[in-house]
């Protein structure tokens, strides 16, 4: 998401996190950009937080994860949480 609002001229400071550790070291890796582990990020607040496939997993209980998983981001977030909801359809 970083790059594609900087090719665009829109400047960004991001943090990537993945829930799943060993992604984040390969999109740092062919990306370059900051990228952490979810436990070093969750004590930090941001202006905006994406989530972008976190939900489209087939676990039992999608609801309760999805809603537990904002109710945690919320109070970390200062203008936004767009998120893929739709994708639980």
């Amino acid at each position: 998401m970083a790059t594609y609002f900087r090719q665009r001229g829109i400047p960004v400071d991001c943090t990537g996190v993945d829930i799943v550790d060993d992604f984040g070291v390969c999109c740092q890796k062919a990306s370059g950009h900051t990228l952490c582990k979810l436990v070093d990020a969750l004590p930090n607040t941001y202006e905006y937080i994406f989530i972008s496939g976190a939900f489209n997993n087939l676990i039992e209980d999608n609801r309760k994860f999805y809603r537990e998983t904002i109710q945690q981001l919320f109070p970390k977030v200062c203008q936004g949480l767009p998120s893929t909801l739709w994708a639980l359809c």
